[in-house]
């Protein structure tokens, strides 16, 4: 399992429907438009809420803001470029960029 951390990743992770969430935590007491948003899509796609202190989700997080959010998911799946390149409808231009700043 993996962790999203914030709003705007769990609501773009939410929007994009390519991992599987086992559940969506949430501190509890803290509300707003977009938190609202976040639990209604969850809502909508079946995913479990849990409302939990802000302390476990401080722990959780390990640093990493969370802004009050965090999604518990699937791991991100592993690809390789001759897979991408098997896979494409058409012919492929392919850039490895590998410490850009």
């Amino acid at each position: 399992m993996s962790l999203i951390c914030g709003i705007n990743p769990v609501l773009e992770a939410l929007g994009a429907g390519t991992r599987h969430f086992d559940r969506l935590l949430v501190v509890k007491g803290l509300r707003n438009k977009r938190i609202s948003d976040a639990i209604s899509r969850a809502g909508h796609l079946g995913i479990p809420l849990r409302f939990e202190a802000r302390e476990t989700l401080d722990r959780m997080a390990a640093g990493v803001p969370h802004q009050g959010l965090i999604a518990v998911v699937s791991a991100k799946p592993v690809t390789t470029v001759e897979k991408v390149l098997e896979e494409a409808r058409t012919p492929a231009l392919v850039v490895v960029l590998d410490g850009v700043e």
